[in-house]
């Protein structure tokens, strides 16, 4: 599924490619490669208060990183 994200946002369906990773992040907070992916795409679009709010529900999750 991230694989299917990435390509819709290389064709520039950013609202895609937003809902499947952010169906991924919602099935496994802890999954690092998705956080990761969210968190560009996030910031691609300006919305940094998102990508602040993933990261930290991410860190909840995963205080060793």
């Amino acid at each position: 599924m991230r694989l299917l994200a990435l390509y819709h946002e290389s064709l520039g369906d950013l609202p895609k490619a937003q809902e499947i990773l952010l169906d991924l992040f919602n099935s496994d907070p802890t999954d690092a490669q998705t956080v990761k992916r969210l968190v560009c795409l996030f910031r691609d679009m300006d919305m940094e208060s998102q990508a602040i709010s993933v990261l930290n529900k991410y860190l909840e999750g995963a205080q060793q990183d």
